[in-house]
């Protein structure tokens, strides 16, 4: 499993985002500090595409991370499937802090702003619980 961990600036950290896919199982990093406007700047993605061989997965802690509009995603998952690569977004590996987070009293949104997950992902592992 291969990582990729994005921030869009400089001042931002991403040690969440790395820790979340070494937790995940990754074995080989990629990260980097750029604007996800455009690919053309972001030299750890395509160092990261050109790392992957078929077999391997590609692991995000969330999409945005990897695409910032759906064409976008939609390119890169049908460049990926025909190398024979899967992506998998690790949004629930963080269960259990969003638990801690909401049994501190913390809103939803507050949650998600501080994990870096969408809302709906906290919804979602919040309903996960109470379904199983």
């Amino acid at each position: 499993m291969v990582g990729y961990a994005r921030v869009s600036t400089s001042d931002q950290d991403n040690s969440l985002q790395i820790s979340a896919l070494k937790k995940a199982g990754c074995t080989k990093l990629f990260d980097e500090k750029q604007s996800g406007t455009s690919t053309n700047k972001r030299t750890s993605l395509s160092e990261c595409l050109s790392y992957l061989r078929e077999g391997d997965t590609l692991v995000v802690t969330r999409i945005d991370r990897l695409a910032r509009n759906l064409c976008d995603l939609q390119n890169l998952v049908h460049d990926l499937k025909a190398k024979g690569i899967d992506l998998k977004a690790t949004a629930l590996e963080k269960a259990d802090q969003v638990h801690d987070l909401v049994e501190q009293g913390k809103t939803r949104q507050a949650i998600a702003d501080e994990l870096g997950i969408g809302v709906a992902s906290v919804y979602r592992i919040l309903n996960s619980k109470n379904i199983g």
